[in-house]
Protein backbone atom coordinates (compact mmCIF):
# COMPACT_ATOMS: atom_id res chain seq x y z
CA UNK A 1 0.00 0.00 0.00
CA UNK A 2 1.38 3.43 -1.07
CA UNK A 3 1.43 6.80 1.20
CA UNK A 4 -1.71 8.09 -0.95
CA UNK A 5 -3.57 4.60 0.11
CA UNK A 6 -2.50 5.69 3.60
CA UNK A 7 -4.25 9.14 3.62
CA UNK A 8 -7.68 7.44 1.88
CA UNK A 9 -6.96 5.35 5.29
CA UNK A 10 -6.66 8.10 7.44
CA UNK A 11 -9.41 9.95 6.13
CA UNK A 12 -12.00 7.35 5.53
CA UNK A 13 -12.03 7.37 9.72
CA UNK A 14 -13.12 11.05 9.51
CA UNK A 15 -16.93 12.02 9.05
CA UNK A 16 -16.17 14.84 6.82
CA UNK A 17 -18.99 15.72 5.02
CA UNK A 18 -21.23 17.21 8.03
CA UNK A 19 -18.40 18.68 9.58
CA UNK A 20 -18.57 22.71 9.63
CA UNK A 21 -15.32 22.96 11.09
CA UNK A 22 -12.20 21.10 10.78
CA UNK A 23 -8.54 21.39 12.35
CA UNK A 24 -5.37 19.95 11.17
CA UNK A 25 -2.90 19.86 13.90
CA UNK A 26 0.63 19.46 12.67
CA UNK A 27 -0.25 20.14 8.74
CA UNK A 28 2.84 20.38 7.61
CA UNK A 29 2.49 21.44 3.77
CA UNK A 30 -1.62 20.89 3.89
CA UNK A 31 -1.50 18.19 1.97
CA UNK A 32 -4.27 15.94 4.53
CA UNK A 33 -6.47 19.20 4.73
CA UNK A 34 -6.45 19.55 1.16
CA UNK A 35 -7.77 16.23 0.52
CA UNK A 36 -10.27 16.53 3.22
CA UNK A 37 -11.32 19.99 1.60
CA UNK A 38 -12.10 17.78 -1.14
CA UNK A 39 -14.50 16.06 0.63
CA UNK A 40 -16.51 19.15 2.98
CA UNK A 41 -19.13 20.95 2.44
CA UNK A 42 -18.01 24.52 0.46
CA UNK A 43 -18.58 26.32 3.33
CA UNK A 44 -16.56 24.15 5.73
CA UNK A 45 -14.08 25.88 7.52
CA UNK A 46 -10.34 24.15 7.36
CA UNK A 47 -7.61 25.26 9.76
CA UNK A 48 -4.03 24.01 9.52
CA UNK A 49 -1.87 24.58 11.86
CA UNK A 50 2.33 23.60 12.57
CA UNK A 51 5.48 24.88 13.97
CA UNK A 52 7.15 25.30 10.53
CA UNK A 53 6.45 28.42 9.16
CA UNK A 54 8.01 27.24 5.81
CA UNK A 55 5.88 24.45 5.91
CA UNK A 56 2.79 26.99 5.87
CA UNK A 57 3.69 29.19 3.60
CA UNK A 58 3.62 25.97 1.25
CA UNK A 59 0.16 25.08 2.15
CA UNK A 60 -0.86 28.64 2.07
CA UNK A 61 0.33 29.09 -2.00
CA UNK A 62 -1.09 25.43 -2.09
CA UNK A 63 -4.76 26.73 -1.87
CA UNK A 64 -4.06 29.87 -3.69
CA UNK A 65 -7.47 31.74 -2.87
CA UNK A 66 -10.04 29.00 -1.35
CA UNK A 67 -10.78 31.20 1.44
CA UNK A 68 -12.20 28.21 3.45
CA UNK A 69 -8.39 27.62 4.21
CA UNK A 70 -6.60 29.42 7.35
CA UNK A 71 -3.37 28.20 7.55
CA UNK A 72 -1.29 29.53 10.66
CA UNK A 73 1.98 29.10 12.18
CA UNK A 74 2.09 28.12 16.17
CA UNK A 75 3.68 26.29 18.91
CA UNK A 76 1.85 22.97 19.37
CA UNK A 77 3.79 22.59 22.73
CA UNK A 78 1.90 25.63 24.00
CA UNK A 79 -1.69 26.50 24.33
CA UNK A 80 -4.24 26.23 20.68
CA UNK A 81 -5.29 29.71 18.96
CA UNK A 82 -8.57 28.94 19.63
CA UNK A 83 -11.57 29.30 21.86
CA UNK A 84 -13.10 26.38 23.36
CA UNK A 85 -15.49 24.04 21.63
CA UNK A 86 -14.74 25.35 18.36
CA UNK A 87 -13.56 22.30 15.79
CA UNK A 88 -16.18 19.22 14.74
CA UNK A 89 -13.49 17.45 13.62
CA UNK A 90 -9.31 17.33 14.66
CA UNK A 91 -7.05 15.29 12.45
CA UNK A 92 -3.23 15.24 13.65
CA UNK A 93 -0.93 12.82 11.75
CA UNK A 94 3.03 12.26 13.43
CA UNK A 95 2.56 14.97 15.82
CA UNK A 96 2.73 13.62 19.13
CA UNK A 97 5.91 11.87 19.43
CA UNK A 98 7.43 15.20 19.05
CA UNK A 99 5.66 16.88 22.08
CA UNK A 100 7.00 16.75 25.86
CA UNK A 101 3.76 17.15 28.03
CA UNK A 102 1.29 14.63 26.03
CA UNK A 103 -1.46 14.96 28.06
CA UNK A 104 -1.00 18.69 28.27
CA UNK A 105 -1.54 18.42 24.28
CA UNK A 106 -4.43 16.10 24.11
CA UNK A 107 -6.00 18.13 26.75
CA UNK A 108 -5.80 21.29 24.20
CA UNK A 109 -7.08 18.97 21.55
CA UNK A 110 -9.90 18.30 23.58
CA UNK A 111 -10.82 21.48 24.47
CA UNK A 112 -11.33 23.13 21.14
CA UNK A 113 -13.09 19.73 20.26
CA UNK A 114 -16.87 20.52 20.00
CA UNK A 115 -18.82 18.32 22.38
CA UNK A 116 -19.03 14.60 20.31
CA UNK A 117 -16.50 16.07 17.85
CA UNK A 118 -14.20 13.62 16.44
CA UNK A 119 -10.54 12.97 16.50
CA UNK A 120 -8.57 11.11 14.34
CA UNK A 121 -5.14 10.66 15.36
CA UNK A 122 -2.30 8.57 13.69
CA UNK A 123 1.59 8.03 13.79
CA UNK A 124 3.68 5.90 12.72
CA UNK A 125 5.67 3.55 14.46
CA UNK A 126 9.33 3.32 13.47
CA UNK A 127 10.69 0.21 15.58
CA UNK A 128 8.26 -1.29 12.82
CA UNK A 129 10.48 -0.76 9.99
CA UNK A 130 11.20 -3.12 7.76
CA UNK A 131 13.71 -3.93 5.23
CA UNK A 132 14.82 -7.00 3.34
CA UNK A 133 18.48 -7.96 3.87
CA UNK A 134 20.85 -10.46 4.26
CA UNK A 135 22.29 -9.34 7.17
CA UNK A 136 19.92 -9.27 9.93
CA UNK A 137 21.81 -8.06 12.78
CA UNK A 138 23.18 -4.99 10.83
CA UNK A 139 19.11 -3.99 9.41
CA UNK A 140 17.72 -4.54 13.01
CA UNK A 141 20.50 -2.00 14.39
CA UNK A 142 19.91 0.65 11.48
CA UNK A 143 16.23 0.58 12.57
CA UNK A 144 16.81 0.43 16.31
CA UNK A 145 19.00 3.10 16.29
CA UNK A 146 17.09 5.13 14.12
CA UNK A 147 13.64 4.24 16.13
CA UNK A 148 16.12 6.02 19.63
CA UNK A 149 17.09 9.16 17.51
CA UNK A 150 15.94 12.07 19.15
CA UNK A 151 16.58 14.41 15.56
CA UNK A 152 17.72 18.13 16.56
CA UNK A 153 14.37 19.57 15.59
CA UNK A 154 12.22 17.28 17.74
CA UNK A 155 11.57 18.30 21.57
CA UNK A 156 10.48 14.57 22.37
CA UNK A 157 10.86 11.30 20.48
CA UNK A 158 9.75 8.13 20.86
CA UNK A 159 9.95 4.95 18.40
CA UNK A 160 7.42 3.06 20.01
CA UNK A 161 4.77 6.25 19.61
CA UNK A 162 2.74 4.67 17.36
CA UNK A 163 1.92 1.84 19.65
CA UNK A 164 1.21 4.22 22.62
CA UNK A 165 -1.19 5.82 21.20
CA UNK A 166 -4.19 3.89 22.94
CA UNK A 167 -2.36 4.06 26.28
CA UNK A 168 -1.87 8.00 25.83
CA UNK A 169 -5.21 9.05 24.56
CA UNK A 170 -7.21 6.52 26.13
CA UNK A 171 -5.55 6.98 29.06
CA UNK A 172 -6.60 10.63 29.42
CA UNK A 173 -10.37 9.38 30.24
CA UNK A 174 -11.22 12.35 27.70
CA UNK A 175 -11.70 10.16 25.14
CA UNK A 176 -13.73 7.34 23.15
CA UNK A 177 -12.79 5.38 20.29
CA UNK A 178 -10.67 2.85 18.61
CA UNK A 179 -7.38 1.62 16.90
CA UNK A 180 -6.71 0.58 13.69
CA UNK A 181 -3.43 -0.29 11.53
CA UNK A 182 -2.17 0.45 8.63
CA UNK A 183 0.81 -1.22 6.71
CA UNK A 184 2.52 0.88 4.05
CA UNK A 185 4.38 -1.40 2.04
CA UNK A 186 6.73 -0.04 -1.06
CA UNK A 187 8.80 -2.02 -3.60
CA UNK A 188 10.19 1.33 -5.24
CA UNK A 189 13.06 2.74 -4.22
CA UNK A 190 13.63 6.32 -5.51
CA UNK A 191 13.13 9.55 -4.04
CA UNK A 192 9.50 10.58 -2.80
CA UNK A 193 9.04 7.33 -1.14
CA UNK A 194 8.94 6.64 2.11
CA UNK A 195 11.65 3.77 2.62
CA UNK A 196 13.91 5.64 0.25
CA UNK A 197 13.86 9.14 2.19
CA UNK A 198 14.69 7.25 5.59
CA UNK A 199 17.64 5.15 4.38
CA UNK A 200 19.06 8.72 3.42
CA UNK A 201 18.18 10.19 6.34
CA UNK A 202 20.07 6.99 8.56
CA UNK A 203 23.80 8.57 7.06
CA UNK A 204 23.01 11.71 9.68
CA UNK A 205 23.16 9.27 12.40
CA UNK A 206 26.53 8.61 11.79
CA UNK A 207 27.94 11.90 13.04
CA UNK A 208 25.67 11.38 15.80
CA UNK A 209 27.71 8.11 16.72
CA UNK A 210 24.02 6.16 16.47
CA UNK A 211 25.96 4.00 13.78
CA UNK A 212 29.12 3.95 12.18
CA UNK A 213 30.16 4.89 8.19
CA UNK A 214 30.74 1.07 7.64
CA UNK A 215 27.81 -0.14 8.52
CA UNK A 216 25.97 2.34 6.84
CA UNK A 217 27.58 1.88 3.52
CA UNK A 218 27.24 -1.89 3.45
CA UNK A 219 23.72 -1.43 4.49
CA UNK A 220 23.01 0.93 1.46
CA UNK A 221 24.93 -0.99 -0.86
CA UNK A 222 22.32 -4.08 -0.40
CA UNK A 223 19.53 -1.83 -0.20
CA UNK A 224 20.56 -0.36 -3.66
CA UNK A 225 21.40 -4.32 -5.16
CA UNK A 226 18.11 -5.46 -3.90
CA UNK A 227 16.41 -2.44 -5.96
CA UNK A 228 18.22 -2.84 -9.04
CA UNK A 229 17.24 -6.37 -8.96
CA UNK A 230 13.90 -5.44 -7.97
CA UNK A 231 13.93 -7.21 -4.79
CA UNK A 232 13.97 -4.13 -2.69
CA UNK A 233 10.70 -4.25 0.15
CA UNK A 234 10.18 -2.03 3.03
CA UNK A 235 7.23 -1.43 5.30
CA UNK A 236 6.49 0.27 8.08
CA UNK A 237 2.87 0.37 10.54
CA UNK A 238 1.18 3.50 10.86
CA UNK A 239 -1.76 3.40 14.16
CA UNK A 240 -4.46 4.90 14.13
CA UNK A 241 -7.25 6.66 16.76
CA UNK A 242 -10.57 7.51 15.88
CA UNK A 243 -13.19 8.45 18.26
CA UNK A 244 -15.18 10.95 19.75
CA UNK A 245 -14.73 13.62 23.03
CA UNK A 246 -16.21 12.60 26.14
CA UNK A 247 -18.25 15.70 28.06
Amino acid sequence: MSYSNLTEFLLSKADIQPASSILDVGCGTGRELIKMGELAGDKAKLVGVDKAERCIEQAKAAVKKDERYTFMAADLAQQLPFEDDTFDLIFSKDVLECIVDKRGFLEEIHRVLKPGGQIVMAHYDFDTQVFDGSNKALVRKMVQAYSDWEQAWMDDSDGWIGRRLWRYIHGTGLFSGSMDSFVLIETTYKPGYFGYNRVQDFQDMIEKGFISEDDYGTFKTEIEELAGKDQYLYSINSYVYSGTGKR
